[in-house]
């Protein structure tokens, strides 16, 4: 059923990413941000994300093309996430912070392989506050990681996702022991 509607639903995704992406580009990536301290180089990386990105609307790439276009989003995403820790001048912690999110991207295309799956990771990791959830901490990227892990081990099992039994009851009403 979703086969069908793949090229819908990459066209979603990959547009969600770039709009993120827009907004990295014009705005600044967290709400207590200095604009003029992401002028240099983290303005660059995001337009490098946004070619990087349109990697994924060509057809015909070589084999090598195809391979790096996902890594080099996530060179990006690294590259902005330290331009933005550094500027928020944030603790140590938060450096680590950005472990989490590259994992759950990287288990997001795991679970979910093909060019889907890398615009649903890139779209996870582009969204317009994800730097803000590195600069002013909290639990975010470690609820995502959650989230990635557990699709990635629906996925890689052969027993389908628990649908009901919530209740304890069954189709006649009467409830099971």
């Amino acid at each position: 059923m979703i086969g069908r509607f793949t090229p819908l639903l990459q066209a979603i995704l990959g547009a969600g990413c770039a709009a993120g992406l827009l907004c990295d580009l014009f705005l600044a990536p967290f709400p207590s941000a200095d604009p003029l301290a992401f002028q240099g180089g983290f303005r660059w990386f995001a337009i490098l994300a946004l070619v990087a990105l349109s990697a994924y609307l060509c057809i015909h790439l070589r084999a090598s093309l195809i391979r790096a276009r996902f890594l080099l989003l996530l060179l990006c995403f690294l590259v902005m996430g330290l331009v933005a820790l550094r500027a928020g001048r944030a603790d140590v912690l938060r450096y680590l912070m950005l472990a989490p999110l590259l994992a759950a991207a990287w288990l997001l295309v795991k679970a979910w392989p093909g060019n889907t799956g890398e615009l649903a990771a890139a779209l996870a990791l582009f969204q317009p506050y994800t730097l803000s959830w590195l600069v002013e901490g909290g639990a975010e990227p470690i609820a995502l990681f959650c989230f990635a892990l557990a699709a990635w081990a629906l996925a890689r099992s052969r027993i389908p996702a628990p649908a009901g039994r919530t209740t304890g009851k069954t189709r006649t009403g009467t409830r099971t022991p």
